[in-house]
């Protein structure tokens, strides 16, 4: 009887084992698979936006520099958290209506194909379809904000771009500065321990720029001579 249960014992036991083993497997074939579907619908994704840049090279310099700065961004897809869907040109005129706002074109070409909001190397982009101005994200503060200029700024025209970052600030487009007279609005950090706006960028593909250069969060560190980014 005892011979009997023993046999029994080690036949669990190797059945439990290999049981164990075989799932073990399974996981890890399922993990691989999964990563081969993630590196397929990457690389899917990379040749969908390549195949646009042809038709857009002859329409617009900022439409194709914003391109092959997506491009790039995908290939480091797997740093990037819980990015949006993309948007549609209606969805896009349906938004810029309701806030009375044309868009930039390089942030539109963003939009349709790239994602809406997300996080892109740590830097929280906000979701435009909820967007936030500076006057709703401040509580109790002025109408107006400064910039390191001293030139005073209405918040309800400063759109934020991202949400509060390790440093208590923010980057916002300045929607009411066409200083170039290309349509592309400057993007300004704003630190909101000073509430005070530092220089930033003159457009949305300069920006997407220091985020392709630094590959982490970035903020503004402003001095009465230069700004730098870090």
């Amino acid at each position: 009887m005892k011979a009997t249960s023993l046999k029994a014992f080690f036949i669990t036991l190797v059945f439990i084992l290999s049981f164990g083993g075989l799932s073990i497997y399974i996981s890890k074939k399922s993990k691989s698979n999964a990563e081969k579907k993630n590196v397929a619908e990457k690389l899917q994704m990379v040749k969908r936006v390549r195949d646009q840049i042809d038709s857009v090279t002859l329409d617009s310099k900022t439409e194709d520099d914003t391109m092959e700065q997506i491009i790039k961004l995908l290939d480091d897809y797997e740093k990037h958290q819980k990015i949006g869907g993309k948007l549609t040109h209606f969805d896009i005129q349906e938004i810029e209506q309701r806030l009375d706002l044309i868009f930039p074109q390089s942030y539109v070409t963003f939009l349709e194909y790239f994602g809406n909001g997300g996080s892109i190397y740590d830097n929280k982009i906000l979701n435009v379809k909820k967007p936030l101005f500076l006057s709703e994200y401040l509580e109790n503060t002025d109408r107006k904000v400064e910039d390191e200029d001293g030139l005073q700024i209405n918040t309800n025209s400063i759109l934020c771009l991202t949400s509060e970052d390790s440093k208590k600030g923010v980057w916002c487009w300045l929607t009411e500065d066409d200083s170039n007279n290309t349509g592309e609005w400057p993007i300004a950090y704003f630190n909101k321990e000073e509430k005070k706006l530092y220089y930033g960028v003159n457009n949305f593909n300069e920006w997407l720029d220091l985020l392709l250069t630094q590959r982490s969060e970035i903020s503004t560190l402003a001095s009465n001579d230069s700004t730098s980014i870090e």
